[in-house]
């Protein structure tokens, strides 16, 4: 009736039947699903018939190409993925002899010493959830988003550990967070996996550097890092001699040294187990504790006071405005510039082809902007976003 006369009083009455409708319906549903579920017994098996249905179902992984050749059966998938993750879990060929010198030093002092320091505390762990640290970890693979299924290098990691090295995790970085939080050690800039932190946190924040400039007339230039195998490719000693630096209980480096060295892995594949492999870098994917040494071990990255750095975990941007564009090029170049140096130093590597670089701006086009330089590579030049 209402598409013949399009009254506004039978659009309503409309509009309210539709509502009571909907909800009735969605009564019918809801007492069914709960009559259906009553109705479950646990002994009799109709209990994994009911939950089945909403197991979140696995795509299982095709034939494997690889240096020997292809892999076409469970096992011989979990050896070629093992393999290239041993190639992944090393580090970065880059060298800086005075920081490699450096590091060897204060972490081989370290390891010497710490027996006699740590008689100062009572000990940390039970010595059979300090055993569980050293157990082999259980790494099963996930395709990433949008990648070859058949490239053995477009797998992600995700680490499951025993039990009772959850648990040893979960005290070791309770502890860390404890002594992080008093000391005021993570920098405000990193809001990744942080307390009453988000990603949203950090969008807002962003958000509102780019408004504020334009109520002031001014242009946002913003880069975008993309850090190659973040989590994998950490350098353990680097991070040890982090801790040390940041003065970190001697019993909690000794924890996290132990958790990290001489660490190994077997990659799953349906029932299927690997052969063991090293870890000879990297923080595990998956595991409580990861996050937070990442976000350690990049704790002291470069700031410039007329940039605003924002991090979530190893999502890293750097931000500049000004209305003059080549000023905005100036200080991101110069901020680019500490970031590179500070890179090479630990090891970090940059995929400066995933790296972005975007202008915030009223006006629809900037054609002098001149291009910005990230480890010696010139970008084409910033992309525009009229707001």
């Amino acid at each position: 009736m209402f598409q013949t006369y399009r009254d506004p009083v039978l659009k309503r009455k409309l509009n309210k039947l539709n509502k009571q409708i909907k909800k009735l319906d969605q009564k019918i549903e809801t007492d069914a699903f709960t009559n259906e579920l009553l109705n479950v017994n646990a002994t009799d098996g109709t209990v994994w018939k009911f939950v089945t249905p909403f197991k979140k179902k696995t795509k299982s992984i095709p034939s494997l190409n690889g240096p020997g050749g292809i892999a076409n059966i469970d096992l011989e998938k979990a050896n070629f993925l093992a393999e290239s993750l041993e190639t992944q879990f090393t580090l970065n060929n880059i060298t800086n002899p005075d920081t490699e010198e450096l590091v060897a030093d204060s972490v081989m002092r370290f390891r010497t010493e710490a027996n006699s320091v740590c008689k100062d505390f009572d000990p940390p762990l039970p010595s059979e959830v300090l055993d569980c640290i050293k157990s082999l970890t259980t790494v099963v693979p996930i395709l990433k988003p949008g990648k070859d299924p058949t490239d053995t290098t477009s797998y992600r990691p995700i680490s499951l550990l025993p039990s009772l090295s959850k648990i040893a995790e979960h005290l070791i970085l309770k502890r860390l967070n404890i002594y992080l939080k008093e000391n005021n050690v993570l920098c405000p800039e990193q809001f990744g996996f942080r307390e009453k932190l988000s990603t949203s946190h950090q969008l807002i924040r962003v958000v509102e550097y780019v408004t504020e400039g334009f109520a002031n007339k001014q242009k946002t230039g913003a880069v975008f890092l993309d850090i190659q195998k973040a989590f994998d490719r950490v350098w353990q000693d680097g991070l040890i001699h982090k801790l040390i630096h940041y003065k970190t209980t001697s019993y909690l480096i000794k924890l996290i040294d132990s958790y990290l060295l001489e660490s190994k892995f077997a990659v799953r594949v349906k029932n299927e187990l690997s052969s063991t492999k090293n870890i000879n870098a990297g923080v595990a994917q998956g595991s409580k504790i990861g996050p937070t040494l990442f976000a350690l071990y990049i704790n002291d990255i470069p700031k410039q006071f007329n940039t605003l750095l924002c991090m979530y975990a190893d999502d890293t941007a750097i931000l500049a405005r000004n209305k003059n564009p080549n000023y905005i090029q100036i200080a991101l170049n110069r901020h680019l510039k500490a970031l590179e140096d500070w890179f090479i130093k630990w090891k970090i590597e940059i995929n400066v082809s995933k790296t972005e670089a975007i202008m915030f701006a009223n006006a629809r086009r900037y054609s002098s902007f001149p291009p910005l330089r990230l480890m010696t590579e010139l970008s084409p030049g910033l992309r525009n976003v009229s707001i």
